[in-house]
């Protein structure tokens, strides 16, 4: 079922709360259960804030305006800036990273319970990612402006070729 984001944002905190930094920082949590205490399954939620290098120096997008998010990574960010819960991330490097990775002894502030290489070797498969993405896009428009270009009618060489054939008639 769709519910629209202003019903949810105004729900959300009947059931949970925000986080307003840290490892969550944006995140919703369910009342009654604190991240910092169950270090397997909290990794997973951490937030990862990427920043794409191909939209640096980029104007942000308009709140309101063409921007969407995919928080599944399987779209290029619309967005200089974006933040990304772990578990949504559709990314089997990044799943394996993740999985692999033990957490710390104790929950940092900056970094949950993941080591601050697991965020870096993170952030740069994103970075490997969003140009992927894009690169894919880009072929795929080019196809379909190729594909638009030969349907319906002729090209510029059939035309002189179809006038010649007339004017020689």
């Amino acid at each position: 079922a769709h519910v629209e984001r202003s019903t949810l944002t105004r729900l959300m905190p009947c059931v949970a709360y925000q986080w307003k930094d840290g490892p969550w920082q944006s995140a919703f949590t369910r009342y009654g259960w604190d991240p910092r205490g169950h270090p397997e399954e909290a990794k997973w939620l951490q937030v990862i804030g990427f920043r794409d290098p191909a939209l640096r120096g980029a104007r942000p997008a308009a709140r309101g305006g063409q921007a969407t998010s995919d928080c599944h990574f399987r779209r290029p960010p619309s967005q200089q800036k974006e933040d990304y819960q772990m578990v949504d991330i559709k990314d089997d490097f990044i799943t394996e990273l993740i999985r692999g990775s033990e957490p710390s002894e104790e929950c940092s502030r900056k970094t949950g319970w993941l080591e601050q290489v697991v965020y870096d070797a993170s952030r740069e498969r994103l970075a490997v990612r969003s140009q992927q993405l894009r690169e894919r896009l880009a072929a795929r428009e080019q196809s379909e402006k190729g594909k638009k270009r030969s349907v319906g009618r002729p090209s510029g060489e059939g035309l002189r070729a179809k006038r010649v054939r007339e004017a020689g008639a």
